[in-house]
């Protein structure tokens, strides 16, 4: 659970990076999800538990970025219409 609140946080802070519009969000989420890795490492005593090196967490942090992505583009689609 931990690891995926680490990917999370990883993403939207390249979110941030990539979208001026949103960054203050983006930042926002990003802040949020690393303090709740963090807490949760202080909860359950795993002070090196969020590391990122196995394929499996690689992978999913990858589509993790492909999903937000796809939100994000449909969201300005839909945006633009309007």
């Amino acid at each position: 659970m931990m690891q995926t609140q680490r990917v999370l946080g990883d993403v939207f802070s390249e979110l941030s990076q990539k979208n001026p519009e949103l960054r203050e969000e983006f930042t926002y989420n990003s802040e949020t999800q690393r303090v709740l890795c963090k807490n949760g490492e202080t909860l359950l005593g795993e002070s090196a538990a969020c590391k990122l090196s196995s394929p499996i967490f690689k992978a999913l942090y990858f589509l993790v970025q492909v999903i937000i992505q796809i939100k994000f583009n449909f969201f300005f689609s839909c945006f633009l219409k309007f």
